[in-house]
């Protein structure tokens, strides 16, 4: 049994709405106890994983198409394969435009962060890919901002396509998970875009971004799970959207994290939408 739990200071006040002052704060120091097994911030090492863009040249709206290697269901639909984007997300149909929108108006895809990204020669940015074929496909950006070399954004996707578990902590097939190691609070535009599209007004979004349907504003950038194994986890709720939430893994927890647990994370979910929310260009 798993406590999954928020933990970073960012959302660290949720916590305590939820759950009072004392219990907030006896969780808190019970996870900082924990030893976590994770590689920085992301939930898969990219270290030996296939490189799909480097330094060696300047990478500026690429789109490259990949196969998962599994099947998984995306909004009903069974999905083999993606187009990877540089500019922080993966989609269906090839789409590589820099300028963010809403997630209501956007084409299918998933959107770690997508924003108008960059990566300059000469650096140590790159896009990596790693798979298990029929376990799990995990892209990691490490990339800049075009036009602007100083903000460094590092995050990852990671789509199951079956049951597997990392670090104590078992994934479902069909669920996907956005991991951050670094992101500065300079979003091209003064926006990002994070979540997933359905690509036919169906979306999922974080709380904390609505009702601007997945766009994040240099502001929010702290909403974001930076601190080690602190994860964004989204998984179909059984109706054809998806639930999910701010999640640490904490391997065996006693009986009262589980409550708690439970509790705290109960107002902290990904929400399905409709709509047609006005495009928002980054």
């Amino acid at each position: 049994m798993r406590c999954a739990q928020s933990c970073f200071p960012s959302t660290a006040w949720r916590l305590s709405r939820a759950m009072g002052p004392c219990a907030c704060a006896a969780l808190l120091i019970a996870l900082s106890a924990t030893p976590h097994a994770v590689h920085a911030g992301y939930l898969i090492d990219p270290a030996g994983g296939t490189t799909l863009w480097n330094s060696g040249t300047n990478v500026d709206d690429e789109v490259v198409s990949r196969p998962l290697g599994l099947t998984m269901d995306f909004f009903g639909t069974p999905i083999t394969n993606v187009y990877v984007s540089t500019n922080g997300n993966l989609n269906l149909d090839g789409f590589n435009w820099y300028s963010n929108s809403t997630l209501s108006s956007a084409p299918a895809m998933i959107a770690p962060l997508w924003d108008d990204h960059y990566i300059y020669q000469g650096t140590t940015q790159k896009i990596t890919e790693k798979a298990v074929a029929g376990q799990y496909y995990s892209v990691t950006w490490d990339v800049s901002q075009f036009s602007n070399n100083l903000p460094r954004f590092q995050f990852q996707a990671v789509l199951f396509g079956g049951t597997t578990t990392i670090n104590g902590t078992t994934y479902l097939p069909d669920d996907i998970v956005f991991a951050y190691n670094r992101v500065d609070a300079d979003f091209r535009g003064g926006n990002a875009t994070i979540g997933l599209s359905g690509g036919d007004g169906t979306f999922a979004t974080l709380p904390a971004f609505e009702p601007a349907a997945g766009s994040a504003g240099n502001a929010q950038a702290g909403f974001l799970p930076t601190a080690p194994g602190a994860l964004l986890l989204a998984r179909p709720d059984g109706s054809g959207g998806y639930g999910g939430s701010f999640v640490t893994a904490v391997p065996e927890p006693a009986g009262w994290c589980i409550a708690i647990a439970g509790v705290a994370s109960g107002g902290m979910l990904f929400r399905r939408r409709r709509g047609a929310a006005a495009r928002t260009s980054s």
